[in-house]
């Protein structure tokens, strides 16, 4: 799941720079994953080896958090690769490590179909978080970003202190590991988090972003209909006045000023994506809300000098 939430945040914010990291840590996953697994099986140290990686997980956690908070820090290529590797091959090794010992070990169909299915829910789930965030808006997928980021980093953090109270490095250790028993991953209200991992990142998704005419759509629209057919659009500004058109047609009662916010909030965020390098008249008109005359001075300007390249061209144009 980290991948998949780390994947949709890059597609989500058009850094396709940042998708390469994450295909290097889940080929470096691919070949590191049995070594670990048996490392770990083989050390005498097997709860302070998984409180050291739980707390290396939470440190860089902490650190895309903070990244996410400064509206998406540039970090090294390889820095990040590095941490997602670590970050995956923390879980990969202990799924190595349950099915070698339910399949091999035990010899048990049972468990090994139990585990096995894990996995795959796991797999598929994930899959499904990168397919479904494409629908939402790069604000969108910010939040639900940070909201998963946060489930994790509490479900690390519980994780570190569970298995440093189990290696006996903290004080009162015996209390400290019974009373984080129930908030494992294994654990009553530890499936409660895992679940959270997906459920808050939907939920925040769906949410609208603040700005004028947020209270409107919730207000209006949303008396129709659920909020998800408003953040699983997108349309330029002449798509969204006709689909309030639509809605007055249909009994939505507005006042002409509230439809003019209402479709001032849509277009700004749930608009159209425009290449100005690249749109025609009608998609500089329509997507950037712009007299005919200002898109065939941008149109004349492109064609003259070439592709724009700053917002300072832009400008001149």
């Amino acid at each position: 799941m980290p991948i998949a939430a780390y994947l949709a945040y890059a597609r989500g914010i058009r850094r396709t720079g940042m998708i390469s990291p994450a295909r290097w840590a889940m080929g470096a996953a691919a070949l590191l994953t049995v070594p670990a697994g048996y490392a770990f099986q083989h050390t005498t140290h097997q709860a302070g080896f998984e409180a050291l990686l739980a707390t290396a997980t939470a440190g860089i956690t902490i650190g895309f958090w903070r990244s996410l908070r400064s509206d998406g820090a540039r970090v090294p290529l390889i820095a990040a690769a590095a941490a997602l590797t670590l970050v995956v091959v923390r879980q990969t090794m202990e799924i190595e490590v349950v099915l070698q010992a339910s399949l091999v070990e035990l010899r048990s169909f049972e468990a090994t179909v139990a585990a096995g299915g894990a996995v795959i829910c796991a797999a598929c789930l994930a899959f499904a978080w990168t397919q479904i965030a494409r629908r939402f808006s790069m604000n969108a997928v910010h939040h639900a970003t940070i909201a998963f980021v946060v489930v994790f980093l509490i479900q690390a953090l519980i994780y570190a202190l569970h298995e440093s109270a189990e290696a006996r490095v903290l004080p009162w250790s015996d209390v400290l590991h019974e009373a984080s028993e129930p908030y494992g991953p294994e654990g009553a209200y530890g499936r409660g988090i895992s679940f959270l991992l997906f459920a808050l990142p939907l939920l925040k998704a769906q949410e609208l972003p603040e700005g004028p005419g947020k209270r409107l759509v919730q207000d209006i629209c949303a008396g129709c209909h659920g909020l998800d057919s408003v953040t699983s659009q997108r349309a330029t500004r002449q798509g969204w006045e006709s689909t309030v058109d639509y809605m007055i047609q249909r009994g939505a009662s507005m006042k002409d000023e509230d439809a003019r916010v209402i479709v001032d909030y849509l277009t700004k965020n749930f608009g159209v994506k425009v290449n100005v390098n690249k749109a025609t008249s009608i998609e500089l008109e329509s997507g950037l809300t712009l007299r005919r005359s200002q898109a065939a001075a941008v149109i004349e300007y492109r064609t003259k000098n070439g592709t724009f390249k700053s917002l300072d061209d832009l400008i001149l144009a």
